[in-house]
């Protein structure tokens, strides 16, 4: 560090602009900096009200999702952003200074003694004080204030910035046993009584005790020296040492083993219990520095409290990706990088697991036009901002990988290091080589995440176009979006996903019954219900061709009961080197009512096809509904303020407004969406293909952001029956973004013979060309009118203007013949004779097909598990997976029975990820038995060889011997 200063200007405008930062907080007084750490008798809330301000209602949130304005010149006053009034109307610092005693003092129309005012007697309160405590207080003022006086010492030396920091630490001491967030705020008293935390809620109180943890290490050698500290207090300096270690580290390390209220995503409370134990110094004590390390790295605990080796593995899909939304998940790469520098301070190095580097590919494989992150679940909002390329965070990455990806991250377009750390030596050199090697953007390539559940497929570079479908396998923060689409071109998000919702709030109804609801998504709704969260996949294709790249998935179980068939095919075509159009399949069967919607972004609805009747009172769900009301769901009619509204099932469509609805629209039908959020020609055509349908076009709220319109444009096309047998549908649609005007002339139904309930054909008309598209779910052989015969799921044949075979794709198990044309791919059942999971290879009982190749997918268990081909053998029949370890879940053997018929294995580890039919392993990776049955701790397998004498660790691996495989590998003619 000290070199750094003395020979970078960039390190000394650290140190300038750390000195700036901390100087307002060292120019205060001791006692002003202990009166800013509130007792546990005043409450916190991170938000107000649901309903925003009392006058102005939820027009506050335009202005962010946290939007009173806070200042601590202005104490104890939230001010209206939209109006300017201030709350509340009493001085609560007097009657904070009364111990909290002194009613008189509650004065005014907006009185609040700290547990909110009430503006009707059944109403929820306004919790303006607890909000202020929480957001000046605390986060801008406590927190942020120990945050920049103890980085000014550590870069300067300069005693003041460390008595400042010991100042409010001893302060905080004296209350910190005392915290209670469950019963001192208005979450925990008011929405959720299980509710935990200390100050903050238990997710961000790791946060802040891992804030304390670190300002105290930064400052303790100053402690022995601070007599002035030592004056005021009547404490020796190891006295003060101790109280601080024993009242906060300490009492924070508890909490975050034992009763979780320091607790939150993988990796947040083991950075905090690291930290902790690295801070700790002379004192002694529970729990000891070595019982938080062994905790780190070998806790059997559940869920976020597994073991970090473990839980890299076990909560981890194995295609690098956490199990949250994305942006949830890069709170997860940012914490286990923090782990993994803490763990090598205590002599442990976890960047060598090779589960771990694949932690920093997922951000950039899974943005699309090197630019755009899709907001699935809780991420982002609906113009898909990047997610996750950190310079800071990339940099750490290349020190330990020397990836040249991570390099380009930390290198700007015009070649210039972006993140230097100050504690380190600096690699601009061997930033500057490496980046140098990446010619091709980041984040424009197609890429299945298997694991995931999610896929891309992109052509054009920036400029490009992309497409994306979604069909999440991952936990939290997820939404009801199976098979949602995402489109992408011009640099914007075309038919994007809302993201993050307005609030987290259990007690927001918009969450439930809107952005977190199917109703919100580019999916299809089933008789008017929200999906269920709990649905595998199977993968029919991914196939990126140079001609024509599709992915093709069906989730069978998203309506249990109902939809026996529910299964979205997308094809990205290309029309030149930047621009191509979406052609969309969607089938479904079974229900008596099928709502396929999409819409737009920030964007003008035009239609010259559907001649609209004037928008109807009410909302979709009928017109006297009103909007928010939850018409089909008694539970939620009526709720009192501050309830919760999870569990809704319904329609939503009670949040979608101005219905236009056509009872019987066109069989062919075509509608735009322009962009007007700024003056980037970015629009798309929709060509909309059925029969029997009606077509609404209605308008849907986002969040209110000041970024957002006040509303966008949805249509929905419906498809129901009264008979009894239900409903089969296929939706057919064609996608067109474009900038200035749109290149398809025409897209039309094609008769099909013979006509199959499942089966559908389409012609698109373009300039010079064109294409004809078949698909047929069922797989059997139909012919198009004009004479193209198609066996299989999906063809596709472009022809020039003379009628010529331009270019045809044809995907596996199918041909396609036209004319002369004749063209095969066909279906190839093998199955796997033996594997090599510490290679990550296959070897199959038959001769690998011609057309098998490194860069097509390999499905194994019928579709069920997918891996990208790095390699083929045809001599040996192997099949090469490169560095994709097979490996999903990991842990210990508790107790082992074998027997000839079968046997059982039982454990304590937390295994999301594995499923019956996968295989065990033992620690060798090599042996192998099929598990049956799994629940309960309990893992019933296969006969098989014996358990090897003292082997305790097993492994789970989602392909081995007798596996059914089967390849996504079209036959293409270009």
């Amino acid at each position: 560090m000290r070199e750094n200063i003395a020979r970078h200007p960039w390190a000394q405008a650290q140190v300038k602009a750390a000195r700036k930062a901390a100087d307002k907080w060292a120019a205060m007084t001791d006692d002003a900096l202990r009166e800013m750490v509130t007792p546990p008798e005043v409450p916190r809330a991170f938000r107000a009200h649901e309903k925003g301000c009392p006058v102005h209602g939820q027009e506050v949130y335009r202005h962010g999702g946290y939007p009173w304005i806070l200042s601590l010149e202005t104490p104890w006053k939230v001010k209206c952003p939209v109006g300017g009034e201030l709350y509340p109307s009493n001085d609560f610092g007097a009657f904070l200074k009364s111990g909290l005693k002194d009613r008189s003092l509650l004065t005014g129309p907006y009185a609040d003694d700290g547990w909110g005012w009430r503006k009707t007697e059944k109403g929820a309160k306004y919790w303006f004080i607890a909000y202020y405590n929480h957001w000046a207080i605390w986060e801008r003022g406590v927190l942020s204030a120990l945050q920049q006086l103890a980085n000014a010492y550590l870069l300067t030396d300069d005693a003041r910035y460390a008595h400042k920091t010991a100042v409010l630490l001893l302060k905080i001491a004296e209350y910190y046993p005392r915290y209670d967030h469950g019963p001192q705020s208005r979450y925990g008293t008011e929405i959720n009584r299980s509710y935990k935390g200390k100050i903050l809620n238990a997710i961000w109180e790791t946060r802040t005790v891992t804030q304390f943890a670190q300002a105290y290490d930064a400052i303790h050698p100053a402690l022995v020296a601070d007599e002035g500290l030592q004056r005021q207090s009547g404490l020796s300096a190891r006295q003060i040492a101790e109280r601080i270690e024993t009242n906060i580290l300490r009492d924070g390390a508890h909490h975050v083993m034992v009763t979780g209220k320091v607790r939150g995503n993988f990796g947040m409370h083991q950075e905090t219990l690291l930290s902790i134990a690295l801070a700790l110094h002379e004192t002694t004590g529970q729990p000891t520095r070595d019982d938080m390390v062994r905790w780190v790295m070998e806790s059997r605990g559940a869920g976020v409290t597994l073991n970090v080796s473990d839980a890299i593995y076990n909560l981890v899909f194995r295609d690098g990706v956490p199990e949250e939304s994305p942006s949830y998940n890069m709170g997860w790469v940012s914490n286990l990088t923090d782990v993994a520098r803490l763990l090598k301070r205590a002599g442990m190095d976890l960047s060598r697991e090779p589960k771990f580097r694949q932690l920093y590919d997922w951000p950039l494989d899974m943005a699309v036009l090197g630019k755009l992150t899709p907001p699935l679940g809780d991420t982002s909002d609906m113009f898909a901002g990047r997610v996750g390329w950190s310079p800071p965070l990339y940099l750490q990455a290349f020190r330990a990988y020397r990836n040249p990806r991570h390099a380009r991250i930390v290198v700007d377009g015009k070649g210039r290091i972006v993140s230097r750390d100050i504690f380190e030596r600096p690699l601009d050199e061997d930033i500057q080589r490496a980046a140098a090697t990446i010619t091709e953007p980041l984040g424009t390539r197609s890429k299945l995440f298997p694991g995931y559940g999610f896929a891309t497929l992109q052509q054009g570079g920036t400029n490009g176009v992309a497409a994306t479908l979604s069909f999440p396998q991952y936990h939290g923060h997820r939404h009801a979006d199976f098979l949602d689409l995402g489109l992408y071109a011009n640099g914007k998000s075309l038919v994007p996903d809302f993201g993050y919702p307005e609030t987290a709030s259990a007690d927001d109804p918009r969450r439930a019954g809107f952005f977190c609801h199917t109703v919100s998504h580019n999916t299809i709704l089933v008789d008017g219900q929200c999906q269920t969260f709990a649905s595998p996949y199977r993968l029919h294709a991914y196939d990126t061709t140079p001609v024509l790249q599709r992915v093709d998935v069906s989730v069978p179980g998203v309506y249990p009961a109902k939809a026996k068939a529910y299964r979205r095919c997308v094809a990205l075509v290309p029309m030149d080197d930047t621009h191509a159009y979406v052609a969309d399949f969607f089938h479904v069967a079974g229900g008596r009512q099928h709502d396929w919607l999409v819409h737009g972004s920030h964007a003008e609805f035009r239609t010259d096809d559907l001649k609209l009747p004037v928008a109807a009172q009410g909302t979709v769900a009928g017109p006297d509904v009103p909007c928010g009301f939850f018409y089909d769901d008694k539970r939620l009619q009526n709720l009192p303020e501050g309830s919760g509204y999870g569990g809704y099932r319904g329609s939503g469509f009670q949040f979608l407004t101005k219905p236009q609805t056509l009872k019987s629209a066109p069989g062919v039908y075509r509608a735009e969406w322009r962009w007007t959020r700024d003056t980037t020609p970015a629009h798309f055509s929709l060509w909309c293909v059925g029969e029997d349908e009606s077509a609404t076009v209605c308008s849907g709220k986002p969040q209110n952001r000041r970024s957002n319109p006040d509303e966008v444009k949805f249509l929905i096309r419906r498809r129901s029956t009264e008979g009894e047998g239900g409903l089969e549908s296929v939706f057919a649609s064609v996608f067109e973004p474009f900038a200035d005007a749109p290149r398809i002339a025409r897209v039309e139904r094609v008769k099909l013979s013979p006509s199959l309930a499942d089966a559908i054909a389409l012609c698109v008309k373009l300039p010079g060309r064109t294409d004809w598209i078949v698909f047929n779910a069922s797989g059997g052989t139909v012919t198009t009118s004009n004479g193209i015969r198609v066996s299989g799921e999906f063809a596709w044949l472009s022809l020039d203007e003379s009628g010529q075979v331009r270019q045809a794709y044809v995907a596996h198990g199918g041909s396609l013949r036209f004319g002369k044309l004749d063209l095969a791919a066909p279906a190839v059942s093998l199955k796997v004779v033996s594997a090599d999971w510490s290679q990550h290879a296959v070897t199959l009982n038959s001769e690998i097909p011609k057309g098998v190749e490194a860069g097509q997918t390999v499905m194994f268990g019928e579709g069920r598990y997918a891996y990208e081909i790095r390699g083929v053998d045809r001599k040996t029949r192997r099949i090469e997976l490169g560095d994709q370890d097979c490996v999903v879940a990991r842990g210990d053997a508790a107790r082992i029975e074998m027997r000839d018929s079968g046997s059982e294995m039982r454990t304590s580890a937390t295994m999301p990820h594995a499923r019956a039919g996968m295989h065990l392993l033992d620690e060798t990776r090599t042996q192998s038995w099929r598990i049956l049955e799994m629940g309960g701790g309990k893992l019933t397998l296969s006969r098989g060889n014996a358990w090897p004498q003292n082997a305790k660790r097993f492994l789970i691996t989602d392909y081995g011997p007798d596996d059914v495989v089967a390849f996504s590998t079209p036959t293409v003619l270009k």
